[in-house]
């Protein structure tokens, strides 16, 4: 009989490497097509698909903020299991979750569920096992990802952690590449003050990721060695 698909099942060794070794292959080509991608929409369909294949979840939420940068975080894309196609509901939800994360600009995980009211809504029942994760740019929480599954699914698992803390990273510096973009179509009308900050920041976001593709290519290096041995 087949093991179930699930990387917080148990499996061989040699299976598991070989599954965190084409996940990592997975979030580093997304992570490279996020960032090149422009269009916001895309970002946030990208972010969510890619947030439910790497960690198998069953819901998928990206909350962000606007430009002004409002307190109170928008669902800008979802997905659950009976969802054809990511769903852009763009409301402002006061989720107690999301709201703990955006203020501490800390992951949660919680391997027992959730009990936020708000994503049970919005879903139609209690959430299980969840994971909420920080978009930030410039020590700033401009987002935040979160991935759940049903009642009577497997937890989540310290890898998945891993995975997404990644795809968070490459999808807060997508978020704002594409916000950047879009500000520099308006540029001819800027004052030069404002095109200036726009170019630093620009600069950082390249170096953003170059960081973020590091950090990645040294756990690939990581798995591979051990997959050698």
């Amino acid at each position: 009989q087949e093991v179930p698909d699930r990387v917080d099942e148990p499996m061989p060794l040699t299976r598991q490497v070989e599954r965190w070794m084409r996940d990592m292959n997975i979030l580093t080509s997304v992570g490279k097509a996020l960032v090149a991608q422009l269009d916001g929409e895309r970002v946030c369909t990208w972010a969510v698909e890619a947030a439910i294949y790497l960690s198998r979840a069953d819901h998928a939420f990206l909350f962000l903020s606007g430009e002004a940068g409002e307190a109170t975080l928008h669902l800008c894309a979802s997905r659950g299991p009976h969802d054809r196609q990511v769903q852009y509901p763009e409301d402002a939800l006061e989720s107690n979750l999301v709201t703990e994360v955006a203020r501490t600009g800390r992951t949660v995980f919680e391997p027992k569920g959730s009990d936020d009211a708000t994503l049970a809504e919005t879903v139609g029942h209690p959430l299980a096992s969840t994971i909420a994760l920080p978009l930030r740019w410039q020590r700033r929480v401009v987002g935040v990802l979160v991935v759940a599954r049903d009642p009577g699914e497997p937890a989540f698992g310290e890898a998945d952690v891993e995975w997404l803390s990644g795809l968070a990273e490459y999808t807060a510096i997508a978020v704002r590449n594409a916000q950047a973009y879009q500000q520099s179509a308006l540029a001819a009308s800027m004052p030069e003050e404002t095109l200036s900050g726009l170019r630093q920041e620009l600069d950082q976001l390249a170096a953003e990721l170059r960081a973020t593709s590091e950090r990645v290519g040294r756990l690939a290096a990581l798995l591979d060695q051990g997959n050698r041995e």
